[in-house]
């Protein structure tokens, strides 16, 4: 237990963790509302690193992982290739871009996206009303980062 907790503060010192506002955050969920920001950060209990500054709230990308379903997101930080810390940064797609990064040969339709997303065929995470859909390595997605 020991080794993996030095070789998670090495990593960490390597690799701090990414800390975000408000707007990337609005950027990386692809949502037009800081509303829908607030109540989902509220809901989750999503504290802020410098609450009472009196500046912008900051919030730890490993936070958000969790809000967004990442099992262990310290540890797949820490431990994750440089390639996995990229698609951990990356933002979420949305149901249409997600559609069309599968590369099936018989499109789906977008309701069945999001029917396979609620039935859990598909791994999503709902934001708000909207899914959305972590970038998976073989998606060839780079170019919607600031879409």
């Amino acid at each position: 237990m020991a080794t993996i907790l030095r070789q998670r503060a090495q990593a960490l010192k390597a690799n701090p963790i990414p800390l975000l506002t408000k707007s990337d955050i609005k950027k990386r969920w692809k949502l037009e509302s800081f509303q829908t920001i607030k109540r989902v950060l509220e809901k989750r209990t999503v504290l802020s690193v410098n609450p009472d500054t009196g500046e912008r709230p900051l919030f730890k990308l490993t936070d958000i992982l969790r809000v967004e379903g990442v099992v262990d997101p310290v540890g797949a930080w820490t431990m994750g290739s440089e390639k996995d810390r990229e698609l951990l940064k990356a933002p979420l797609l949305t149901p249409d871009e997600h559609r069309a990064g599968t590369n099936r040969l018989v499109p789906q339709h977008l309701e069945t996206v999001r029917r396979r997303a609620r039935s859990g065929a598909h791994a999503g995470i709902k934001i708000g009303k909207q899914w959305r859909f972590r970038q998976l390595p073989n998606d060839d997605h780079d170019d919607c980062a600031d879409t």
